[in-house]
């Protein structure tokens, strides 16, 4: 498996996450999940652990040896419910 498999997996992954609805804070598909923190109003999350497991996430990662996407976004921000492009 190379990184080109790992990286195809993953955006795939990623779309099948895109194009649900999150079970858990009820984002609409296309959106970032959110989380709500005291004192810090609302941020976004990458992808909560339901929507992956309703996405099928796990399963196109497994192909490649990755067991689940990281929830947390990388930089977290106020969360607009804009939509997610690209």
């Amino acid at each position: 498996m190379d990184d080109t498999d790992k990286q195809d997996a993953v955006a795939r992954a990623l779309r099948a996450c895109l194009e649900i609805r999150c079970p858990k804070c009820k984002v609409e598909p296309w959106q970032h999940c959110r989380n709500h923190l005291a004192g810090r109003g609302v941020i976004n999350a990458r992808f909560h652990k339901p929507r992956q497991v309703d996405s099928g996430a796990q399963h196109i990662l497994a192909g490649v040896g990755i067991r689940h996407l990281r929830w947390q976004a990388p930089v977290t921000g106020r969360w607009t419910g804009e939509q997610v492009t690209g």
